[in-house]
């Protein structure tokens, strides 16, 4: 692996690893009910201190795996407006790609924009022969941006991830 610095940068965007001081945005990302609408385990908003506890396992999978998460932030102004990255899914021994983003940024591109950069850190810095991502069943645009991204399904590998129905998605490098 070559080494890497961080942020990464897009034409609008800023992704770097969550910190400590992250935690209010956290707090509120998590707290908020149609952000929550399709993340497991509740579908639901978080109460403060889970929201907190769940800050601290992205900064906990940093620590281990030299990856994970980032905080998504508009680049001009640094204000954060969710997170997408990756983790390590032990079920399928692969590299996961996942985001959380708020509401207000809906509609802007912000998925695709902050997804692209972590497909691109995952194959060109991680080295990783493949990525995947799990989607709700219910989550249409989800799949859709995971679609134009190359990503297939792999309806073989659909099942219940924390006790929720998902579907599976893989691109391979």
């Amino acid at each position: 692996m070559t080494s890497f610095s961080f942020p990464l940068i897009s034409d609008r965007l800023s992704l770097r690893p969550p910190r400590p001081t992250d935690r209010d945005f956290f707090v509120a990302l998590y707290g908020d009910a149609d952000v929550m609408r399709y993340i497991p385990p509740h579908n639901a908003p978080l109460p403060e201190e889970e929201a907190a506890l769940r800050l601290e396992v992205l900064m906990d999978h940093w620590r281990e795996f030299g990856y994970g998460m980032f905080v998504v932030s508009w680049k001009e102004t640094g204000e954060p407006i969710g997170y997408c990255g990756l983790r390590y899914l032990k079920e399928v021994k692969s590299i996961e790609l996942g985001s959380i983003l708020g509401k207000e940024s809906w509609g802007q591109g912000v998925g695709p924009e902050a997804g692209r950069l972590c497909i691109e850190f995952t194959r060109d810095h991680l080295k990783a022969e493949r990525i995947v991502s799990l989607t709700d069943p219910d989550n249409a645009r989800s799949g859709h941006v995971l679609t134009t991204f190359g990503f297939s399904r792999r309806p073989e590998l659909d099942g219940e991830y924390h006790g929720m129905p998902h579907l599976f998605f893989q691109m391979d490098f």
